[in-house]
């Protein structure tokens, strides 16, 4: 008895929880947490670290600290309400959930400068913005696994060890505790009083820290003397609060009078098509097709976002991409859509992939009959060639009475997608996913992935041109062929793929082209002066659909065919999901919705600021033109 005795006394029984134990599972997450954290700061300018290093430091400390007490506070929640049996399965979950959302969100900043957020998950949700192969989900899953697995150990060991419940640590909590919040208050004053006066290097952590809104207090620091107003000011605000402003889009009434002749309108946009790849090698069909007809081609053309929800926008609207919030709230369709519902057309919009995220079907096809808001497939592929047939049934079957304007957005390019049964045109191709690539990948197997895509969808569009060939409809149509972005195959070599993630031309330089007898009706174009898809829809109003008002009326573009000379353009404004760009042609400035400020040259190397902030604002003050102040 007294043999069994010792050895269970030798044995730790868990039979009651040990907040202890969970102290220690706290602090070791956190340890992991701040181990993570570190990646941020590899991407983040080294001299803006080196010259606030301290702030960086405490910030680093503070921010990460305080997502671990946010962490080990949820625990004790489940802790209180949950039965004890249960803690084994939901505290590694809880702590290896918290870890892996630092973890992706480290990859995905690491890949496209911003950070998790609702759009991310909803884009991942939707499925056909961003899609994850069924490899790398497996990858995910596994990986997840694992994570959790590790936490289980950790807190299973942390139970069993004699050596936890039998010591504790109250000097060293205490000082753990004293030194995260004294770099919480030391963090976040530094923060408000560099902030004040736009100190760059302190404000670029609100655009490195995931999830970071340190305090700010510029209105009191300014009212009691401690700093004083800048003209950077009104360049660093987001553009308006939508909330106190309301659109005021147009500022006056159009004034119009009837077009002379009819015209068909077609927009082929192809989703990420890339500004050099409008070649015979890869899309020989188009290329051939503009040898047929009289067509113009805008070799520096740009687009308004390097996302398709900014992208497109611009091309409908002519605004700049941060009307969209405003837009949306007041579900206003584009003047462009409603100029071509007055004049009696009928319309054809097939979408490849959805319509309700980005939400155009409440924004620029608002009020579009029986509007078609997905296409059905199982990839990019098929919808593509579904759209593009049901394109055709429509357009043969249309009310020939009536103009048109019909829209076909193609998807296969974005998702680097290929049918089985089409033949590869450019090899080698890539056989990893865009989801595993590093600045050492070669990026050949990708690009060529991406050609074949395109070289498919050439395929769809030659069908297109053929109903246009045997309805002798190239005399009263104009197509008008372009893209929403463009797509990086880490041409600078800084590890930036995609879309989404900079400025630079390789993510917003993209081909136009207009195709068809009406264009023998201008005289030939500028066309290598430097244009927008500000431009596209005001030169569609100007010269075919009898809109007679001024393009400063309803537009932040300019005619396509104006002659650089008479252009009073300074800037080429860019949106993005966390700010904008101004892009002139040797240099690119980045103004992010934090606050900060950046610049780069053509090849997104960082270059000291020498943007001419008063030329700068009053460029912002014109483009806030079409909001008017509410009470």
């Amino acid at each position: 008895m007294l043999n069994r005795g010792l050895r269970q006394a030798s044995i730790p029984q868990c039979t009651s929880f040990s907040w202890t134990a969970y102290s220690w599972l706290c602090g070791w997450h956190g340890m992991l947490v701040l181990l993570v954290g570190t990646s941020y700061f590899m991407l983040a300018p080294q001299a803006s670290i080196s010259s606030s290093w301290l702030v960086w430091l405490m910030a680093w400390i503070s921010h990460f600290g305080l997502y671990t007490a946010l962490t080990a506070g949820l625990g004790g929640f489940l802790i209180g309400i949950l039965p004890r049996r249960w803690l084994v399965v939901f505290l590694p979950s809880l702590f290896s959930l918290s870890l892996l959302l630092v973890v992706l969100d480290a990859w995905v900043f690491s890949r496209y400068r911003f950070h998790l957020s609702g759009f991310v998950f909803q884009f991942i949700w939707h499925g056909e913005v961003i899609q994850l192969p069924w490899l790398l989900q497996w990858q995910l899953g596994i990986g997840c696994l694992l994570v959790w697995g590790l936490y289980a150990v950790v807190w299973w060991r942390l139970r069993q060890s004699a050596s936890v419940h039998q010591s504790s640590h109250p000097k060293l909590g205490l000082a753990t505790l004293g030194v995260w919040l004294g770099s919480l208050l030391y963090s976040h004053g530094a923060f408000a009083y560099y902030e004040a006066q736009y100190y760059q290097p302190v404000m670029q952590l609100k655009t490195y820290l995931p999830w970071y809104y340190p305090l700010t207090a510029k209105t009191w620091l300014v009212r009691h003397g401690w700093v004083q107003p800048d003209l950077r000011q009104g360049l660093m605000q987001p553009l308006v609060h939508v909330s106190r402003k309301t659109l005021n889009y147009p500022v006056a009434a159009l004034q119009t009078e009837v077009p002379q002749q009819p015209l068909d309108i077609l927009f082929l946009v192809i989703d990420g098509w890339r500004y050099d790849t409008l070649e015979a090698a890869i899309m020989p069909q188009t290329l051939a097709q503009m040898t047929q007809q009289p067509h113009q081609q805008w070799f520096n053309h740009y687009s308004t976002g390097n996302a398709t929800r900014y992208g497109v926008f611009g091309l409908f609207y002519g605004l700049s991409g941060r009307y969209w919030d405003a837009v949306l709230q007041h579900q206003q369709r584009p003047l462009l859509m409603t100029r071509l519902q007055d004049l009696g057309y009928q319309w054809g919009i097939f979408a490849s992939s959805q319509l309700q995220y980005p939400e155009f079907n409440r924004t620029i096809f608002q009020g579009v009959p029986n509007l078609r808001i997905r296409t059905q497939g199982a990839n990019s592929c098929l919808r593509d060639q579904k759209a593009t047939e049901e394109w055709r049934h429509w357009y043969e079957t249309r009310d020939r009475s009536r103009s048109t304007f019909s829209f076909l957005f193609y998807d296969a390019a974005h998702a680097y997608c290929l049918p089985p049964d089409y033949p590869a045109t450019h090899t080698p191709v890539a056989t990893h996913t865009r989801f595993n690539i590093s600045n050492d990948t070669d990026p050949v197997p990708i690009f060529n992935k991406y050609k074949n895509s395109l070289h498919y969808i050439d395929s769809l569009l030659a069908q297109v041109y053929d109903v246009l060939t045997q309805q002798q409809a190239w005399t009263h149509t104009l197509v008008i062929l372009t893209s929403d972005h463009g797509e990086e195959m880490n041409d600078n070599r800084q590890n930036y793929w995609g879309h989404g993630s900079n400025f630079s031309d390789a993510q917003v330089r993209i081909p136009l082209v207009m195709m068809g007898q009406p264009l023998t009706q201008l005289p030939v174009p500028p066309t290598h002066k430097i244009t927008s898809h500000y431009d596209v829809a005001p030169t569609l109003m100007q010269h075919w659909l009898g809109v007679t008002s001024s393009i400063h009326q309803y537009s932040h573009g300019e005619d396509l065919w104006l002659h650089p000379d008479k252009s009073q353009r300074t800037w080429l404004e860019v949106t993005e999901y966390n700010g904008y760009g101004l892009l002139s042609p040797t240099q690119i400035h980045v103004i992010s919705d934090f606050g900060t400020f950046e610049s780069y040259d053509k090849q997104y190397v960082k270059q000291p600021t020498d943007l001419n902030f008063l030329h700068a604002k009053q460029h912002l003050m014109d483009f806030n033109r079409f909001y008017a102040v509410g009470d």
